[in-house]
């Protein structure tokens, strides 16, 4: 027993140096299995969005929200309400993930030079308050339009639900991926809503966000193995419930593959297209 004491005293140094050189050998083959775990979930999950966007090499993206002027002279403001910037803002998030080499602008409808039509666009809002988006779905009328608040895509209809205070409660958006008709080389991603809530369910269906993912991973099975292969040109259609100003779980009730019904025009026809 004395012997394995002095043992112990002669050599305690290594013995303590062995237990922490193992200790850390340990953390570090955690950390590095942890690491290699969060890496791989983001190059799939990034990889499988991107699969649903296939923009084509974009230099710049232009983010275009729609916008509603100031109600007098005097008032020059752009004004979006609430779940509409909430969209911008995730949809900006998530063309700067997918698109880090891209140069990406936020803009507005209202002030968005129609010489730029022709670039790659993520389209905020339907045709009511967002001029490109009303020239865009002409495109594409045969297989989705809108008729003042109302959503059609094929022989469905649907419409926001409201209760007897005008308050939401229930809102129906859409995503809409087609080549952009100014010029064919380029994209267009739309999200639109019948009301400003569904626009932002639409936007979150294709967002980096957590929300909808359940959606999101429906939209992506409905799609195929297609979609990493080619440039899909599509129509989902999303429903949400509305609690209070902001909205509940995002579902995807229809899908479709689309074709734009009308030729490719220059940009200075677009005020034709309308």
């Amino acid at each position: 027993m004395g012997g394995l004491q002095d043992w112990f005293r002669a050599n305690s140094s290594n013995v303590l140096a062995g237990i922490v050189s193992s200790l850390i050998v340990l953390l570090l083959q955690t950390v590095s299995r942890t690491m290699s775990l969060v890496l791989a979930a983001i190059f799939v999950f990034k990889w499988r969005l991107r699969a649903i966007w296939r923009f084509r090499d974009p230099k710049r993206i232009y983010i275009v929200s729609g916008a509603v002027t100031g109600v007098s002279e005097q008032v020059k403001a752009v004004v979006l309400a609430g779940p509409d910037a909430e969209a911008a803002s995730a949809l900006i998030a998530t063309v700067g993930l997918l698109y880090p080499e891209a140069d990406v602008r936020h803009v507005y409808s209202s002030t968005f030079p129609r010489d730029l039509w022709k670039e790659h666009l993520v389209v905020i809002g339907g045709p009511l308050n967002n001029a490109c988006s009303a020239v865009l779905l002409g495109h594409v009328k045969d297989t989705l339009h809108f008729d003042g608040f109302d959503l059609h895509c094929g022989q469905s209809m649907w419409s926001a639900e409201y209760d007897s205070a005008e308050r939401a409660l229930q809102d129906t958006g859409a995503v809409v991926r087609i080549p952009n008709p100014f010029d064919k080389s380029k994209d267009v991603m739309m999200v639109l809503g019948c009301d400003t809530f569904g626009v932002l369910a639409a936007s979150l269906v294709i967002s980096s966000r957590p929300d909808a993912k359940d959606a999101r991973r429906g939209l992506g099975k409905r799609l195929g193995w297609r979609r990493y292969f080619g440039m899909p040109a599509f129509a989902a259609i999303v429903h949400c419930d509305v609690l209070g100003n902001d909205i509940g779980a995002v579902t995807l009730t229809h899908s479709l593959r689309i074709r734009p019904t009308q030729p490719i025009v220059k940009v200075k026809d677009a005020s034709a297209a309308k």
